[in-house]
């Protein structure tokens, strides 16, 4: 499992709200999503939309897998230090244990 701190970015939207809103489209708009991508993508949506400011957002590894791999194929409209922040901050999440 996985965890990363759920911060405000500048624009004071917070990492789990910018993530949301990456995921939530289809890998390939064209294309449209299928129910696998779906029924993967929806549970994440759900821990993200749970996760105030300040709390840890906790993934299952499958999950920060997804999550890093739609944050690195995504072609973002902006470059800047706070989206920097926020895509190394889930690619180098810390290891959590559930006790």
């Amino acid at each position: 499992m996985k965890q990363i701190l759920n911060v405000k970015t500048e624009s004071g939207e917070l990492y789990s709200e910018v993530v949301a809103s990456v995921i939530q489209s289809p890998a390939d708009p064209e294309a449209g999503a299928n129910f696998d991508e779906i029924s993967k993508t929806v549970p994440v949506l759900t821990k993200l939309a749970g996760v105030e400011v300040g709390g840890n957002i906790l993934l299952e590894n499958s999950e920060h897998d997804l999550v890093v791999k739609r944050l690195k194929e995504t072609k973002f409209a902006v470059i800047n230090a706070t989206l920097l922040s926020l895509i190394s901050a889930f690619i180098d999440a810390e290891d959590y244990e559930v006790k």
